[in-house]
Parts: structure tokens; sequence; C-alpha cells
């Protein structure tokens, strides 16, 4: 497999499915040798309990594509949400002289929304950026 395979978003929707039935996975993980329970012992009854346990496990090749699948589903904690499109970056090309519709498509292109979408909600974040804030009320 190869890592540009890790983004694909079929991929991360079967993992999702996966997820659904997580207990169930974790339950057919303990019949082949896992026990998650280990890591609420303290460190060294950990290092004890290592010399009485195996240090691999086997496991099915369907059952580890179901787990890497489910894992690859999870987000990343060092990108969180997945990319959302940037009202700046489409103004940014605007600026250059793209059209709305031409820096929302590369905008698209960029993040995987929908260019329409992208085209609609830029035109709202414009306008709300563009109402002058109303003018504070002084008392009397």
């Amino acid at each position: 497999m190869k890592t540009s395979d890790w983004n694909d978003p079929r991929l991360r929707e079967i993992g999702a499915k996966f997820a659904l039935d997580a207990y169930d996975l974790a339950s057919e993980l303990d019949t082949y040798g896992a026990d998650a329970s280990v890591l609420l012992l303290p460190k060294a009854e950990q290092r004890r309990l290592a010399g009485e346990r195996p240090t691999h496990i086997t496991l099915p090749t369907a059952f580890a594509d179901a787990l890497m699948a489910l894992l690859l589903s999870l987000p990343r904690p060092d990108i969180g949400r997945p990319r959302g499109w940037s009202p700046a970056a489409v103004q940014a090309s605007m600026d250059k002289g793209m059209s709305l519709r031409a820096a929302a498509k590369q905008e698209a292109a960029r993040t995987g929304k929908p260019r329409e979408d992208i085209e609609r909600a830029f035109r709202l974040w414009r306008a709300k950026k563009s109402k002058t804030p109303p003018k504070k009320r002084t008392s009397r």
C-alpha cells in the first residue's frame, strides 16, 4: 500500500464503517492475545508481565486490513479537522486577476469542497465583511 492511498476518502469511509463495530474488532483482538487492560497497570507491573506474554501475535490479513482502515479513518492529531476552504486564499487569487469562479475552482481542488459551495460562501463572507458596524448608542 502506498502512503498516498492513506488519504483516499473511500478508504476513510470504509474505516468509518469498521469504527462502528470497534467493540467487535476489540473482541476479536482479544481472541488473538491482545489485552488492553495491561495498559492500566503501573509500568513496573507491565514490565513484569512482558516476560510472561508473547512479544508478537499473528493476525489474519483481512482483520489487519480492517484495523488499518479504521485507524486511517481517525483524524490526524497534527492536522485535526479536514482542511476547510480559505476566504483569504480565494481573495488572494482574485487579487491576482482570477475570477471568483476560477479562484473557487482552484480552492476546491486544494480542499475537496464543491466549487459552488465555495463561491456561495465567499459571496456571503465578503458581504458580511463589507458591512459597517452599527453606531454605538449613547445614553442620555
